[in-house]
């Protein structure tokens, strides 16, 4: 973390000291900083430190919600930082070996972004002869440890205590059937759409459900109907399914 000492100097973690702040963002964009660990780390894009106080935090996230490119298809500082946290050693610390299987690569949205094999759901519907058939890019969300599933493809609908979540990227048109097979085996009740279906030009989000009143859609085995706004019929039975759409942080 950049500091000011008393008499005014920058520094990085006690370093070499700099008279003004833009002095060191200039030295370290040309001069690679090297962590304890050995690991080189170059500064490509300086952006101020997350913590802030709570008086600040609406300065924040105006600040974090700016793009930084022409006609506001930039990144935003969002953005940035989230795929920062992807860099983080995290994906060192928990395997996510079905993510990179050949039969399962082109089911993931992004490369960098893979369930932990530990806690994915497993699709227990297909076809053990299919390689990839069990797989879809989900973890179970655990509200206390002793709670859910995972472990390797539980349900946590299935008997257990508590609530259970599901994180899960935004389908990709030959992904729609794996969502709505997860849906149903584990007994989801409520879908929380974060993103929109296309966001600063990219698709995000395939449709997954039809908006039009009583228009079937046909998701492998099961028939999708929006039959009111927060009821879904799937295949010979009837589980009523509530769909947010939550795409706007409030400010």
């Amino acid at each position: 973390m950049i500091r000011c000492t008393p008499d005014n100097k920058y520094d990085v973690g006690g370093g070499e000291q700099f008279n003004s702040l833009a002095e060191l963002i200039e030295h370290y964009k040309k001069n690679p900083m090297v962590e304890t660990s050995g690991t080189v780390v170059h500064l490509k894009q300086p952006f101020n430190a997350t913590r802030i106080s709570a008086s600040g935090i609406h300065n924040r996230v105006k600040q974090l919600q700016s793009e930084n490119g022409p006609s506001g298809f930039g990144k935003a500082g969002f953005w940035e930082e989230f795929e920062s946290l992807q860099q983080q050693e995290c994906k060192h610390l928990y395997q996510r070996k079905e993510g990179i299987k050949p039969e399962n690569r082109n089911k993931n949205r992004y490369k960098n972004i893979l369930p932990f094999d530990d806690t994915r759901v497993i699709l227990r519907d297909g076809d053990s002869s299919v390689p990839g058939s069990d797989y879809i890019n989900a973890n179970y969300v655990k509200w206390r440890p002793d709670e859910c599933g995972g472990g390797g493809g539980g349900s946590g609908s299935d008997g257990d205590s508590g609530k259970c979540y599901i994180a899960t990227q935004g389908c990709l048109p030959s992904t729609v059937g794996d969502f709505w097979r997860m849906v149903w085996q584990e007994n989801c009740r409520v879908i929380v759409m974060t993103t929109k279906e296309t966001e600063r030009g990219k698709n995000k989000c395939a449709r997954y459900v039809s908006m039009v009143y009583l228009f079937m859609l046909i998701y492998g085995p099961r028939d999708v109907i929006l039959c009111e706004q927060d009821c879904v019929i799937l295949g010979e039975n009837l589980k009523p399914i509530l769909q947010l759409f939550y795409t706007e942080v409030a400010t």
